[in-house]
């Protein structure tokens, strides 16, 4: 105990009490020093629940503003079952939002609803761009906007049929000559694949590549679905199957079965019609447009033929020259070698040397495409490499024994009919075919069968149509209208007409037939864009064109048109009925009309006529 410190005495009732003062005054300081503390933690609790909670709505902005983007992304890869509704007036808002969100996830692979990756961003392939039919502004008075009719069901096989063309095996695969008067007389019929030997691509500006090695196709091969590629891409491809007792695959753009022997060598036939672009002449890639020059050139074909080559000295053949080289009835087949054939013939008999040529240009190649292997040690790219070329060297030796006397023969009697042709135009029409009696008994010689071929001819005679075999029947100076007309007197043929009249609709058939058996034959002349595409000048500008020179004749051979509005339509049964000069080309077959400027093509005069029109 401190001996120093105070003490205090308590005093007498009435004086004031010191000691319960000093214990009144800190008890008022202990209060005030507990509410400081209280104040202290509630304001300290405060700011922590502030702070918690401006932490959670950070954390839900940032949720919502991926659950946003997340939304988005689904969007735009069509995949999302749950959209974002905005407001309707902020439309322009949302389309860069898309934008942006289209942006970002244009490198990143897409996943489907299991978690699976696509790897189709690697393959760097895209469908073009559908361009809309173009309609020149200034539409013209009598033209008729072109429709395509009732759409059909798509069909794979009719789509080859229609936008490739073939070199067909003369002789089928085997030792006999094969017979191709159907197809020609027949758009639409279609080729066996076996008698394939290649197939034609016509390509706009740079060669395709293939799908699977994004490279232009080395011994290029197309399949029956219609799709190009590398020969060894395709073997490495077709090795790679999940069964092995399976001798094929999936085809890897369609999904259609694809077989090894079902691939057929391919020719890439570049155009060059459009001699000039117009505004933008960066698009080399593209069909024609507005504002293109386009180079054009005659073509004339036969009633009930799909032949249809331009007006040249070697075309079209005289009935003279026909009938010395060839049989009565039998047709005028094109061959590689036939002057334009190549360009604008549907299809075409093939000779051997033709096929050893593109044979030894695979292989070579392959060669290449070997030595570029062995330089970046492909060692895996190599087997298949191998073995496409063991395949060519196969396919070499089995031409070597196709090529047949009766082959040659044909391919030499082709050649003379249209050398003599060529021979006769050159001479204007006067020359005349000397020993045509030694050429008509070579030609029989040459075509002479046994009774059993007679009645294979006179089967497939059966099936010829019948426009065909009245085209045929002219030049040989035989009636078939008569016959005809008989097989409808006797067996009741179909679509009668009203009751009498029956003696002048039997003068009007006579009529008729003498017409057909001595007039000529008719004949159907449209400019065709020169490199044969299905680029035709319009029907009216033909007319204006037709007033301006009077005949076809006087056509000039080669035009080079501004083109002025474009058309573009599809063959349809519709389309075939409204212009029969096009009947020639098969169904689904696309096909542009181009509306031109004529004004320095034909006279004031002309143009006046016309003026209502254009």
């Amino acid at each position: 105990m401190n001996a120093n410190a105070q003490t205090f005495v308590p005093s007498s009732t009435g004086t004031p009490n010191p000691t319960l003062d000093v214990k009144l005054n800190s008890s008022s300081l202990r209060d005030t020093t507990n509410n400081n503390n209280n104040n202290k933690s509630l304001s300290k609790q405060n700011n922590q629940q502030k702070h918690r909670q401006q932490r959670q709505s950070i954390q839900q902005n940032k949720k919502q503003q991926s659950r946003h983007q997340q939304h988005q992304r689904n969007y735009n890869q069509g995949q999302s079952s749950q959209h974002v509704r905005q407001p309707r007036n902020n439309a322009h808002s949302l389309q860069s939002k898309s934008i942006d969100a289209a942006e970002m996830t244009k490198d990143e692979p897409s996943t489907d609803k299991k978690g699976r990756v696509s790897l189709n961003h690697l393959l760097n392939f895209s469908f073009p761009e559908r361009r809309t039919p173009q309609y020149y502004s200034n539409t013209r008075r009598s033209n008729k906007q072109l429709s395509s009719g009732s759409s059909s069901p798509y069909n794979k096989e009719r789509f080859v049929n229609a936008n490739f063309r073939f070199l067909v095996n003369p002789t089928g695969g085997n030792n006999n000559y094969k017979d191709y008067t159907f197809h020609l007389a027949d758009p639409d019929s279609r080729f066996e694949w076996t008698d394939i030997e290649q197939v034609l691509i016509s390509a706009h500006g740079e060669d395709p590549t293939c799908p699977i090695c994004l490279s232009p196709p080395t011994a290029a091969r197309v399949t029956k679905c219609g799709h190009t590629f590398c020969l060894p891409c395709m073997l490495h491809y077709l090795e790679l199957r999940e069964n092995p007792k399976k001798q094929w695959r999936k085809c890897p753009i369609c999904w259609d079965p694809v077989y090894e022997r079902d691939f057929k060598p391919v020719q890439i036939l570049h155009t060059f019609a459009i001699a000039e672009r117009g505004d933008d002449n960066s698009k080399k890639n593209t069909p024609v447009t507005e504002g293109d020059k386009v180079d054009m050139s005659l073509v004339m074909r036969t009633n009930g033929s799909t032949l249809a080559l331009p007006v040249s000295s070697s075309w079209p053949v005289p009935d003279s020259v026909v009938d010395a080289y060839l049989k009565p009835g039998a047709a005028v087949m094109p061959w590689h070698f036939t002057p334009d054939a190549m360009q604008f013939a549907r299809f075409m008999l093939v000779g051997p040397d033709y096929l050893l040529d593109e044979y030894e240009h695979d292989r070579q190649g392959l060669l290449d495409a070997m030595k570029e292997a062995k330089e970046w040690n492909l060692l895996e790219e190599m087997p298949f490499i191998e073995r496409a070329m063991i395949q060519i060297d196969e396919k070499i030796i089995e031409i070597k024994r196709q090529n047949t006397k009766q082959v040659e023969l044909a391919m030499h009697t082709a050649k003379m009919l249209f050398d003599t042709t060529v021979a006769m135009t050159h001479t204007n029409g006067s020359g005349k075919i000397k020993n045509k009696q030694t050429i008509l008994n070579t030609s029989d010689r040459v075509n002479d069968k046994s009774s059993n071929d007679d009645d294979k001819k006179k089967k497939q005679e059966e099936e010829i149509p019948m426009s065909y075999q009245q085209y045929h029947s002219q030049r040989a100076g035989e009636d078939i209208a008569v016959s005809f007309e008989q097989r409808e007197e006797e067996g009741g043929g179909g679509g009668g007409g009203g009751g009498g009249g029956g003696k002048n609709n039997n003068n009007t058939t006579k009529q008729k037939s003498i017409a057909l058996s001595s007039g000529p034959t008719l004949d159907y002349h449209f400019f065709q864009a020169s490199d044969g595409q299905h680029i035709y000048l319009h029907p009216l500008d033909v007319r204006v064109l037709k007033h301006e020179y009077g005949d076809f004749e006087r056509f000039p051979h080669n035009l080079q048109v501004h083109v002025e509005s474009v058309e573009e339509t599809t063959m349809t049964e519709d389309v075939r009925k409204r212009f029969k000069y096009l009947s020639h080309l098969p169904l689904a077959c696309d096909v542009t009309f181009l509306e031109v400027d004529l004004k320095k093509l034909v006279s004031n005069e002309t143009s006046k006529a016309f003026s209502s029109k254009l």
